[in-house]
């Protein structure tokens, strides 16, 4: 029901949601207002929900992908710092996320891109991802800045 609230576009769904994304402490109800706040655009999100993604608490696992996503349909000029954090920081392990935001990553800033998959390449924790996503990295790490 809170994704649904992206259909309404007022300034009062606005200003709720915005309101609910800097109180909500449920990762399940978090990540349906950030969709909703995602889809109308709602830029002044973005700061909460990159908070709450880069916080990296254990219990938000499962919405962190969701979050990502919020964040990329906002298309925020500071997604890339946000990006850049995310696939650096070292309790980024889901094989899944990390080559795809990196990729992301480095669509919108090559050379950070690149040097944030060398940064992964170089640490202990490049050997806990699978083969293809350390191929995926690893293409990236080699691409030209």
């Amino acid at each position: 029901a809170l994704r649904s609230l992206g259909e309404f576009d007022t300034p009062a769904v606005r200003g709720w949601l915005l309101g609910r994304l800097s109180a909500e402490t449920d990762a399940g109800l978090f990540m349906s207002t950030a969709q909703a706040a995602a889809a109308l655009r709602e830029t002044k999100a973005h700061a909460a929900i990159a908070k709450q993604l880069l916080a990296f608490e254990e219990s938000w696992a499962g919405v962190r992908g969701h979050l990502l996503a919020a964040l990329n349909t906002l298309g925020h000029p500071e997604l890339a710092d946000v990006l850049e954090r995310y696939v650096r920081h070292e309790k980024a392990l889901n094989t899944w996320l990390v080559p795809g935001y990196l990729e992301r990553l480095h669509k919108l800033d090559p050379a950070r891109g690149v040097r944030a998959a060398k940064g992964i390449v170089a640490s202990p924790r490049f050997e806990t991802f699978k083969e293809k996503a350390r191929s995926r990295i690893q293409k990236i790490a080699g691409a030209k800045e």
